[in-house]
C-alpha cells in the first residue's frame, strides 16, 4: 500500500477522464477487500464458518477487480498520446490490482487453515 501511495504522490500527470470512474471503483474494491480481510481475521477467533464464507466473498470481489483491471488496460493501451503517461498509468492499475491479489492470497491461506483446523 505504501508503494502505491508513494507512486501516486510522484505521478506527474492528470488522470484520463475516461478511466477515472473505473479507477475509483478498483480503489474502492481494494479498500473493501482489506476491510473484509481484517474482519475475516477477527472472525477466525470466534466463528470459523463465517470466516470461511468471507474468504469466498473476497475471491468473488477479486474477480470483479480483475475484470475492471483489464477494462482499464484496454482503454489505456489504445491511447496514442504520451507513451510515458500510458505506461505509468498502466503500472498504477497493475500495482493496485497486485494489492488486491495479495489480499485474496491471504484469504486463500486462511481458508486452508480453517479447513485444516476446523475445530480449533
Amino acid at each position: 500500500m505504501e508503494f502505491l501511495s508513494r507512486f501516486l504522490r510522484v505521478y506527474p500527470f492528470e488522470f484520463y477522464d475516461e478511466i477515472s470512474h473505473e479507477f475509483s471503483r478498483i480503489c474502492e474494491i481494494c479498500s473493501e477487500l482489506i476491510v473484509e480481510l481484517v474482519e475475516t481475521l477477527e472472525l477466525m477467533e470466534t466463528d470459523f464458518d463465517a470466516a470461511y464464507e468471507k474468504t469466498f466473498k473476497i475471491e468473488a470481489t477479486r474477480r470483479e477487480a480483475r475484470k475492471i483491471k483489464f477494462e482499464l488496460l484496454e482503454i489505456l493501451y489504445k491511447k496514442t498520446d504520451n507513451h510515458l503517461k500510458v505506461y505509468l498509468t498502466s503500472k498504477l492499475v497493475t500495482y493496485l490490482y497486485d494489492i488486491i491479489s495479495h489480499v485474496e492470497n491471504i484469504a486463500d491461506y486462511l481458508r486452508g487453515l480453517i479447513i485444516k483446523y476446523p475445530s480449533r
